[in-house]
Protein backbone atom coordinates (compact mmCIF):
# COMPACT_ATOMS: atom_id res chain seq x y z
CA UNK A 1 0.00 0.00 0.00
CA UNK A 2 1.19 3.57 -0.69
CA UNK A 3 -0.65 6.20 0.22
CA UNK A 4 -0.08 10.03 -1.78
CA UNK A 5 -0.88 13.65 0.21
CA UNK A 6 -1.90 15.48 -2.77
CA UNK A 7 -2.40 18.62 -0.36
CA UNK A 8 -5.11 21.85 -0.27
CA UNK A 9 -6.24 23.80 -2.90
CA UNK A 10 -8.83 26.19 -3.63
CA UNK A 11 -11.66 25.98 -5.52
CA UNK A 12 -14.93 26.45 -6.41
CA UNK A 13 -17.92 25.84 -3.41
CA UNK A 14 -15.13 25.28 -1.05
CA UNK A 15 -12.71 27.08 1.16
CA UNK A 16 -9.79 24.52 0.51
CA UNK A 17 -10.14 21.06 -1.02
CA UNK A 18 -7.46 18.27 0.90
CA UNK A 19 -6.84 14.87 -0.24
CA UNK A 20 -6.92 13.05 3.14
CA UNK A 21 -6.70 10.30 1.73
CA UNK A 22 -5.64 8.60 -1.76
CA UNK A 23 -4.80 4.94 -1.21
CA UNK A 24 -3.75 2.50 -4.36
CA UNK A 25 -2.82 -0.81 -4.23
CA UNK A 26 -1.06 -2.68 -6.83
CA UNK A 27 -1.67 -6.12 -7.72
CA UNK A 28 1.43 -7.41 -10.01
CA UNK A 29 1.07 -10.30 -12.41
CA UNK A 30 4.14 -11.24 -13.71
CA UNK A 31 5.65 -13.68 -17.08
CA UNK A 32 8.53 -16.14 -16.02
CA UNK A 33 11.63 -14.62 -16.52
CA UNK A 34 14.06 -14.83 -19.75
CA UNK A 35 17.32 -16.00 -19.07
CA UNK A 36 20.32 -14.94 -21.51
CA UNK A 37 24.03 -15.66 -20.29
CA UNK A 38 24.51 -12.22 -18.20
CA UNK A 39 21.24 -10.92 -18.45
CA UNK A 40 17.41 -11.06 -16.56
CA UNK A 41 14.38 -9.69 -18.55
CA UNK A 42 10.81 -9.63 -16.58
CA UNK A 43 7.65 -7.95 -17.68
CA UNK A 44 4.19 -7.91 -16.34
CA UNK A 45 0.92 -6.86 -15.80
CA UNK A 46 -0.20 -4.54 -13.12
CA UNK A 47 -3.90 -3.78 -11.50
CA UNK A 48 -4.49 -0.88 -9.42
CA UNK A 49 -7.43 -0.37 -6.81
CA UNK A 50 -7.71 2.26 -4.94
CA UNK A 51 -9.36 4.31 -2.34
CA UNK A 52 -10.24 8.02 -2.21
CA UNK A 53 -11.47 10.39 0.49
CA UNK A 54 -12.42 14.36 -0.24
CA UNK A 55 -13.37 16.70 2.46
CA UNK A 56 -13.89 20.30 1.88
CA UNK A 57 -15.18 23.45 3.48
CA UNK A 58 -18.04 24.85 1.21
CA UNK A 59 -18.04 28.39 1.83
CA UNK A 60 -21.96 29.86 1.89
CA UNK A 61 -21.07 33.20 3.12
CA UNK A 62 -22.65 35.15 -0.19
CA UNK A 63 -25.71 33.18 0.42
CA UNK A 64 -25.74 34.98 3.94
CA UNK A 65 -25.76 30.87 5.32
CA UNK A 66 -23.20 29.25 7.62
CA UNK A 67 -20.15 27.63 6.51
CA UNK A 68 -21.19 23.87 5.24
CA UNK A 69 -18.86 20.43 4.46
CA UNK A 70 -18.78 18.45 1.31
CA UNK A 71 -17.39 14.58 1.88
CA UNK A 72 -16.69 12.93 -1.40
CA UNK A 73 -15.75 9.34 -0.99
CA UNK A 74 -15.26 6.53 -3.85
CA UNK A 75 -12.89 3.94 -5.41
CA UNK A 76 -12.13 3.11 -8.59
CA UNK A 77 -9.12 0.71 -10.91
CA UNK A 78 -7.12 1.07 -13.59
CA UNK A 79 -4.49 -1.01 -15.39
CA UNK A 80 -0.56 -0.81 -16.35
CA UNK A 81 2.68 -2.61 -17.41
CA UNK A 82 5.93 -2.99 -15.49
CA UNK A 83 9.19 -3.85 -17.10
CA UNK A 84 12.90 -4.96 -15.92
CA UNK A 85 16.58 -5.65 -16.98
CA UNK A 86 19.21 -7.61 -14.75
CA UNK A 87 22.52 -7.22 -15.98
CA UNK A 88 25.48 -9.35 -14.58
CA UNK A 89 28.45 -7.27 -15.00
CA UNK A 90 30.83 -9.33 -12.75
CA UNK A 91 30.30 -11.64 -10.27
CA UNK A 92 30.02 -8.77 -7.79
CA UNK A 93 28.24 -6.31 -9.52
CA UNK A 94 24.67 -6.15 -10.68
CA UNK A 95 23.18 -3.75 -12.36
CA UNK A 96 19.19 -3.27 -13.01
CA UNK A 97 16.83 -0.89 -14.71
CA UNK A 98 12.98 -1.12 -14.33
CA UNK A 99 10.19 0.58 -15.67
CA UNK A 100 6.80 1.19 -14.81
CA UNK A 101 4.01 2.49 -16.84
CA UNK A 102 1.29 5.58 -15.91
CA UNK A 103 -2.04 4.42 -14.27
CA UNK A 104 -5.11 6.04 -15.23
CA UNK A 105 -7.63 5.64 -12.01
CA UNK A 106 -11.57 6.17 -12.65
CA UNK A 107 -13.28 6.82 -9.38
CA UNK A 108 -16.33 7.10 -8.95
CA UNK A 109 -18.44 7.34 -5.80
CA UNK A 110 -21.16 9.52 -3.57
CA UNK A 111 -20.53 13.28 -2.75
CA UNK A 112 -22.43 14.18 0.55
CA UNK A 113 -23.26 17.51 1.92
CA UNK A 114 -23.54 18.91 5.24
CA UNK A 115 -25.00 22.24 5.10
CA UNK A 116 -27.98 24.01 6.07
CA UNK A 117 -31.49 23.43 5.33
CA UNK A 118 -31.78 26.75 2.86
CA UNK A 119 -28.90 25.11 1.11
CA UNK A 120 -30.00 21.75 -0.05
CA UNK A 121 -31.95 22.10 -3.12
CA UNK A 122 -28.52 23.56 -4.41
CA UNK A 123 -26.26 21.29 -3.11
CA UNK A 124 -28.11 18.31 -3.10
CA UNK A 125 -26.27 15.01 -2.61
CA UNK A 126 -25.44 12.09 -5.19
CA UNK A 127 -22.81 10.86 -7.64
CA UNK A 128 -19.66 12.10 -8.42
CA UNK A 129 -16.32 11.00 -10.56
CA UNK A 130 -12.59 12.05 -11.33
CA UNK A 131 -10.05 10.55 -12.43
CA UNK A 132 -5.93 10.41 -11.18
CA UNK A 133 -2.76 9.89 -13.13
CA UNK A 134 -0.58 7.87 -11.32
CA UNK A 135 2.84 8.67 -12.50
CA UNK A 136 5.34 6.10 -14.35
CA UNK A 137 8.51 5.37 -12.48
CA UNK A 138 11.84 4.61 -14.42
CA UNK A 139 14.62 3.48 -11.95
CA UNK A 140 17.90 2.58 -12.12
CA UNK A 141 20.01 0.31 -9.35
CA UNK A 142 23.35 -0.65 -8.70
CA UNK A 143 24.76 -3.20 -6.29
CA UNK A 144 27.92 -4.89 -5.12
CA UNK A 145 29.36 -7.81 -3.10
CA UNK A 146 32.48 -6.93 -3.64
CA UNK A 147 33.42 -6.98 0.32
CA UNK A 148 32.78 -10.54 2.05
CA UNK A 149 29.51 -10.76 3.88
CA UNK A 150 28.17 -6.81 2.52
CA UNK A 151 25.88 -6.02 0.36
CA UNK A 152 25.59 -2.02 -1.26
CA UNK A 153 23.58 -0.66 -3.55
CA UNK A 154 22.23 2.30 -5.10
CA UNK A 155 19.15 3.73 -6.70
CA UNK A 156 18.10 6.66 -8.48
CA UNK A 157 14.22 7.04 -9.48
CA UNK A 158 12.70 9.35 -12.11
CA UNK A 159 9.17 10.39 -11.40
CA UNK A 160 6.89 11.64 -14.38
CA UNK A 161 4.62 13.78 -12.29
CA UNK A 162 4.33 16.39 -14.98
CA UNK A 163 1.36 14.05 -16.19
CA UNK A 164 -0.58 15.42 -13.09
CA UNK A 165 -1.58 19.16 -14.50
CA UNK A 166 -5.41 18.92 -14.31
CA UNK A 167 -7.92 16.94 -11.92
CA UNK A 168 -11.54 17.18 -12.97
CA UNK A 169 -14.22 16.87 -10.73
CA UNK A 170 -17.88 15.60 -12.08
CA UNK A 171 -20.66 16.27 -10.13
CA UNK A 172 -23.33 14.21 -11.86
CA UNK A 173 -26.36 16.60 -10.57
CA UNK A 174 -25.15 20.01 -11.18
CA UNK A 175 -26.90 23.73 -9.76
CA UNK A 176 -26.56 26.80 -10.02
CA UNK A 177 -23.73 26.41 -6.89
CA UNK A 178 -22.72 22.67 -7.81
CA UNK A 179 -20.67 22.90 -11.00
CA UNK A 180 -18.21 20.22 -12.23
CA UNK A 181 -14.79 21.50 -11.03
CA UNK A 182 -11.19 21.91 -12.63
CA UNK A 183 -8.05 22.06 -10.67
CA UNK A 184 -4.91 22.70 -12.07
CA UNK A 185 -1.87 21.21 -10.31
CA UNK A 186 1.33 21.77 -12.90
CA UNK A 187 3.20 19.57 -11.04
CA UNK A 188 6.95 18.62 -12.44
CA UNK A 189 9.17 15.51 -13.00
CA UNK A 190 11.09 14.46 -9.82
CA UNK A 191 14.46 12.22 -9.35
CA UNK A 192 15.12 10.96 -5.74
CA UNK A 193 17.88 8.10 -4.79
CA UNK A 194 18.36 6.11 -2.36
CA UNK A 195 21.39 4.31 -0.61
CA UNK A 196 20.85 0.87 1.02
CA UNK A 197 23.31 -1.85 2.67
CA UNK A 198 22.86 -5.27 3.87
CA UNK A 199 25.01 -6.85 6.10
CA UNK A 200 25.07 -10.80 7.11
CA UNK A 201 25.92 -11.37 10.75
CA UNK A 202 25.52 -14.94 10.51
CA UNK A 203 23.26 -17.56 9.28
CA UNK A 204 20.19 -16.06 11.56
CA UNK A 205 20.57 -12.49 11.52
CA UNK A 206 20.79 -9.84 8.77
CA UNK A 207 21.47 -6.34 9.45
CA UNK A 208 19.74 -3.58 6.78
CA UNK A 209 20.22 0.22 7.15
CA UNK A 210 19.44 2.62 4.16
CA UNK A 211 18.68 6.69 3.16
CA UNK A 212 16.56 7.73 0.76
CA UNK A 213 16.28 11.97 -0.25
CA UNK A 214 12.84 12.70 -2.33
CA UNK A 215 11.95 16.02 -3.80
CA UNK A 216 8.84 17.05 -4.03
CA UNK A 217 6.76 17.81 -7.48
CA UNK A 218 4.93 20.83 -6.33
CA UNK A 219 6.09 24.17 -7.35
Amino acid sequence: MASLQIGPVIGKGGLSLPWPRLEPYFLTLLSPGRFIPGYLWQQGLILALSDIELRSAVDLSTLGLPEGESDLDGDGSGQGFNLGLLFQITDDVTFGVSYRSPVDIDYNGQATFKVSPAARLLLPDGDVSTDIDLPAILAFGLSTTYIKNWTFEFDLYWVDWATHDIILINYHTNTALLQDQSITRNWKDVFFYALGTKYQLNESIVLRGGYMFRNTPVP
